[in-house]
């Protein structure tokens, strides 16, 4: 099992679905802040983190398939499998808290957890959420806001007067709180998952950038800077080129009129391995008919992405990764990419169609196809 404290930084990050920040790319985890409390090393603790990281693996797949925000079939159709799961996680988040983990470490998971309790129907939690949110006690009152704001936004995921109703949630409590970095991540939930338009996206992001003043929200700003300058490759030619895994050189130059999928991720990624079959599924539909997938690899040395790829023979597509520069690819850094997986589809004519391919390139991989 990963050391407690990685292990909680990357269910942080991925318990839903959104992309690893570079920062906490690299395992292993950095070592304590001065006076940050240690850990313990109980058996209780050990037993949590295990179960912890096992439902997480079990959960994550759920929601990470099939667009289940903002889908009632499919809510409804995955509640009775993940509720159970939910429910392991926050217990488990407990038993670490009360042996030894500090509650810095596990709010911003444990917020998320409640948020998926309510949106999957838990009547006991919504109804404890709801008496909790109006507690006199701020971390109490900001926690149990924060879980329903995410949810209501969940909910909305297709329909932004109601998404708006939910950002309107977190702006009252910024405004009461303005350097509560808790408020952060639930915003960087809301830009991450299921916006109903890009407006609304946008306006998530406003907050942070311009009403939020904890330190949090100051170094979250530089990676909204880098996702802008990513957004700015839409609709321009784009040519990438670099060493492959085995040794050789590519340019999508050579490529010209085929569709191509771009995909960065590494092999230590969970969310990245858990988008795989889809990017499998696709190049067996649509290589045949011009399709091409390029992989650029984040991974931290050759001797585990071969090994990765040897057990995956149905990934043929080619991979970049300089051997002499292993770890965040140098492409992905020029792109201003801070988070893996991130895709991107390049169109016939070898224009960038999307840098958020990841969302829907089963619908539009087929449409691009087509195109003249």
């Amino acid at each position: 099992m990963k050391s407690i404290k990685s292990l909680l930084i990357l269910l942080s990050i991925s318990a839903i679905g959104f992309s690893i920040p570079a920062s906490h790319a690299a395992p292993p985890a950095a070592p304590p802040a001065p006076g940050e409390k240690l850990v313990d090393d109980s058996a209780a603790q050990k037993a949590a983190g295990t179960d912890l990281q096992a439902a997480h693996n079990e959960l994550a797949p759920m929601l990470q398939q099939g667009k289940v925000f903002g889908d009632e079939a499919k809510r409804t159709g995955i509640a009775p499998k993940a509720l159970p799961l939910i429910h392991r996680i926050v217990g488990d988040l407990d038993t670490l808290s009360a042996h030894g983990v500090p509650a810095g470490q596990l709010a911003g998971i444990k917020v998320q957890q409640l948020a998926l309790l309510d949106y999957f129907g838990d009547a006991d939690t919504s109804a404890k959420l709801a008496k909790d949110a109006t507690s006199d006690d701020q971390a109490t009152a900001v926690m149990a806001g924060s879980a329903l704001a995410i949810s209501h936004w969940w909910k909305g995921a297709h329909d932004a007067a109601a998404q708006q109703k939910a950002l309107d949630e977190v702006k009252a409590m910024v405004k009461a709180h303005p350097t509560d970095d808790q408020l952060v991540t639930v915003l960087m939930v809301m830009t991450n998952t299921a916006p109903a338009t890009p407006a609304m996206e946008d306006a998530a992001t406003k907050v942070i950038t311009d009403e939020l003043k904890g330190p949090m929200a100051q170094r979250i700003a530089s990676t909204i800077m880098a996702q802008q300058k990513l957004k700015a490759l839409e609709g321009k030619p784009l040519v990438i080129s670099g060493k492959l895994l085995d040794g050789g050189e590519l340019s999508t130059a050579d490529w010209k009129g085929k569709v191509i999928l771009v995909d960065f991720w590494a092999s230590w990624c969970g969310p990245c391995k858990a988008e795989l079959p889809r990017v499998k599924k696709a190049y067996a539909d649509y290589h045949g008919k011009g399709l091409e997938v390029l992989g650029v690899s984040c991974d931290q040395g050759a001797g585990p992405l071969h090994a990765f790829l040897d057990q995956n023979p149905d990934m043929p597509w080619p991979q970049l990764f300089d051997t002499t520069k292993p770890g965040w690819h140098e492409i992905a850094k020029g792109f201003g990419i801070n988070g893996i997986p991130t895709m991107f589809l390049i169109d016939k004519k070898g224009v960038v169609r999307t840098v958020k391919a990841r969302e829907n390139f089963e619908e539009l991989i087929p449409k691009m196809l087509d195109e003249k």
